[in-house]
């Protein structure tokens, strides 16, 4: 039994691990982002008004975003983000110029259309790098024309997934699949 519990948990740790995003289920619209350069993907909803999300960093460090929304159908393609630093605009990444693309995610099985981000434009591969940016308060706005709709906001480039991390994905997972895409709960547990 034991063995057969280790191979289970070692099996769903390495799924989790190259999922890469520690999956964040978002509630409200004021979001305090805690070490933005580990790698997160914020699920959330415009319910009209933008989401702001804040960043306080005593350091510099390297700042990746990218916005997508989930393929289900009728979904508005138009989530944009802006990037403030101290009340500036910094970056602007507009979704509603953007040409959006289709992505599947092997790992949990969903299709997402892929929208703006910002990363460092060297960057090349699966795992953009971000921008470097000094130490400060940042606040990421995401907005859409009508402030209506699901989006995800991807954040930070390093992948680590605690044993925490991963019963946070186990209990969350019924809820992304049936409440963000449109899918029954029991599809949380049929992927990789």
């Amino acid at each position: 039994m034991k063995k057969f519990l280790s191979i289970t948990l070692l099996f769903i740790f390495s799924s989790v691990s190259a999922f890469a995003h520690q999956p964040r289920l978002v509630k409200e619209s004021q979001i305090e982002v805690i070490e933005p350069t580990v790698s997160k993907a914020y699920y959330a909803e415009l319910t009209g008004e933008a989401d702001i999300y804040t960043i306080n960093s005593e350091e510099a460090f390297d700042l990746y975003i990218g916005i997508l929304v989930p393929a289900i159908e009728g979904i508005d393609k138009d989530v944009s983000a802006k990037i403030l630093k101290n009340g500036e605009l910094l970056y602007f990444l507009d979704g509603e110029n953007f040409e959006w693309y289709e992505w599947f995610e092997p790992f949990s099985g969903d299709d997402y259309f892929y929208g703006p981000e910002l990363k460092d434009p060297s960057s090349t591969g699966p795992h953009p790098a971000g921008i470097n940016v000094e130490a400060g308060t940042y606040e990421v706005h995401i907005t859409s024309p009508d402030n209506e709709g699901k989006y995800v906001m991807a954040i930070g480039e390093k992948e680590e997934f605690p044993i925490d991390e991963i019963t946070n994905v186990l209990f969350i997972l019924p809820e992304l699949k049936s409440n963000y895409f449109e899918k029954s709960i029991f599809a949380a547990y049929y992927n990789l």
